[in-house]
């Protein structure tokens, strides 16, 4: 939520903005209608992470972390697997309920990814509020729905666009789930499900999605490539002009990426390319701007820590 001040009003009044922002009663703020399964994801990382490490062992903050979960985990049981908008309409993208999924050949990109974060959503919510109501709508949607077959697909690739933004919200909803599931029928699937998509993204070392897999499949991980990851990412997070379709060492490929433009036959250095966040096309040739935009530092903190807490970056490095 944005004051008027800080731009949110002038995103506000652009007409394709206009059925997303939406103000306050009081007109002093504007909220954001229309929310991705992007946004839930994340928050469901969130909650995994903030409850293992932190909320567990305060009393108050595990009321508090447990509530707000269980909030958001019923809003969305209750509406069948979907994100309601204020207007009683579901949200473009927030749907993870079987019919969709199972039956829309339309949702065919997103039934393995939205099964899998709908699992990972509830495995998530059990952990947090010990509630056993949604280990059974887990097993429920793993038993009779077959999300866990789903989930082996979850990565789409040649002749289905290549996603990198799903490649994010894959491992964020991968994260959990491997860490919470001790069922050794369904963690196999799990496995060779998250095996597969980090095969396919292993070209570009991608430090984030090398951490999370080796939690369950070190031997298939490239620890020293994901580490070199790291070292790459420049602490500069200004979005300097990065060009790179003229060098001789560079290929284009015949195949544009899903937004029509063209991207390389290989993944180049971090270093060598715009580096923003993991939901960026790695294999786009130019990128960048005039360093008066700055992007975050998380995405080199969240696998940094990641691979310090689980032993894959010694202490001191």
């Amino acid at each position: 939520m944005l004051p008027p001040e800080e731009g949110s009003k002038r995103d506000a009044d652009k007409p394709e903005n206009k059925r997303q922002w939406r103000p306050t009663p009081d007109g002093k703020m504007y909220w954001k209608s229309d929310t991705s399964s992007d946004e839930i994801d994340g928050h469901f990382l969130a909650f995994y992470a903030y409850y293992e490490h932190v909320a567990q062992y305060d009393p108050d903050e595990k009321q508090r972390c447990a509530e707000q979960c269980r909030k958001l985990i019923n809003y969305i049981v209750d509406h069948n697997y979907q994100l309601i908008d204020w207007n009683g309409e579901r949200t473009r993208w927030g749907f993870w309920n079987p019919e969709n999924l199972n039956g829309e050949p339309g949702d065919y990109i997103e039934h393995g990814l939205n099964s899998l974060q709908m699992l990972s959503f509830l495995r998530t919510s059990y952990f947090v509020t010990g509630d056993n109501k949604y280990l059974k709508h887990y097993k429920k949607l793993i038993l009779k729905h077959h999300y866990l077959s789903n989930v082996l697909l979850s990565k789409k690739e040649w002749p289905d666009e290549n996603n990198h933004s799903d490649d994010q919200l894959g491992y964020v909803a991968w994260y959990p789930i491997l860490q919470l599931e001790k069922d050794p029928v369904i963690l196999r699937a799990l496995t060779q499900g998250v095996r597969r998509h980090y095969r396919i993204v292993w070209p570009e070392k991608p430090s984030f999605y090398a951490f999370a897999t080796a939690t369950v499949d070190p031997q298939q991980v490239d620890i020293a490539d994901a580490i070199e990851n790291l070292m790459e990412i420049p602490t500069d997070r200004r979005t300097w002009e990065q060009k790179n379709s003229h060098r001789a060492d560079v290929e284009l490929s015949w195949r544009a990426n899903r937004f029509g433009g063209k991207v390389l036959t290989r993944a180049l250095p971090a270093d060598e390319r715009c580096f923003q966040k993991w939901n960026g096309d790695p294999y786009t040739p130019d990128d960048g701007g005039d360093g008066r935009n700055e992007d975050d530092g998380a995405a080199y903190l969240l696998p940094y820590w990641m691979g310090r807490y689980h032993g894959f970056i010694a202490e001191g490095n």
